[in-house]
């Protein structure tokens, strides 16, 4: 069943099926890390959320491509119209002679 929630309503779906919870395999990951966290001091801590909140917050790179292609095609499309318009009629030629010997 696809859904577009997170990943904590997939889990919950999961756990809903089984009987046996303290089996879940991704129980006891979240255990592991619940420990892990119980043992780093307080000031790495917060260096460790805000690294957090500054990925929740960022964009990434993908969509800064994504969004950033167009945008280079507009700056640069009279340029790129006459590169093209050129090989175009480069190729044009190269075509037509090509077809004319047979």
């Amino acid at each position: 069943m696809f859904s577009s929630r997170g990943d904590a309503h997939h889990l919950y779906l999961q756990l809903k099926k089984e009987r046996h919870l303290k089996e879940n395999k991704y129980l006891k990951e979240t255990a592991d890390i619940q420990k892990f966290y119980e043992t780093v001091d307080s000031h790495t801590l917060k260096l460790i959320y805000y690294r957090m909140v500054k990925e929740k917050n960022g964009l990434g790179i993908i969509p800064i491509f994504a969004t950033g292609i167009p945008w280079l095609l507009f700056l640069f499309s009279n340029k790129i119209q006459d590169f093209l318009l050129i090989m175009g009629t480069c190729f044009g030629s190269f075509l037509f002679s090509f077809i004319s010997l047979f």
